[in-house]
């Protein structure tokens, strides 16, 4: 199906993960190269509100990689380029900054995500980018 195709590799030999708000699809590794170098989509060229991706882990021991995105009203996360959890800004009660370069995240459901970056400036940029865009 057409409507399914990523637009910047044209593979459709698998299926796209990732849906942009004018509603166009790519793969997630796609549109993450994608977005370093434009703010665009790359099919309508709107104006997408994404900071660059931070790469981080769910787990201090293992340091399995997850990418970390960015979007208007959400923090999105994904594993091996698949979606696995989409955090609404008002699902968030609190943030802050933890210790070994983690930020803490609070859910109002009473849950705890705790992500680990790769350095004490990459844990406190994204802190501080999640902060400014909770706010406006």
């Amino acid at each position: 199906m057409e409507d399914n195709i990523c637009a910047i590799c044209l593979d459709d030999s698998r299926p796209t993960n990732l849906l942009l708000r004018c509603n166009h699809p790519f793969h997630t590794d796609c549109i993450t190269d994608w977005m370093v170098r434009s703010t665009t989509c790359p099919n309508c060229r709107v104006f997408i509100n994404i900071n660059y991706p931070f790469e981080a882990s769910e787990n201090l021991v293992f340091r399995k990689k997850i990418l970390v995105v960015l979007n208007d009203k959400t923090v999105t996360f994904f594993k091996n380029n698949n979606l696995i959890e989409i955090l609404p800004f008002n699902e968030i009660k609190t943030i802050r900054l933890g210790n070994l370069f983690s930020v803490i995240i609070n859910k109002s459901n009473d849950t705890v995500k705790k992500i680990y970056f790769n350095s004490r400036l990459e844990s406190a940029k994204f802190f501080d980018r999640l902060r400014d865009k909770m706010d406006s």
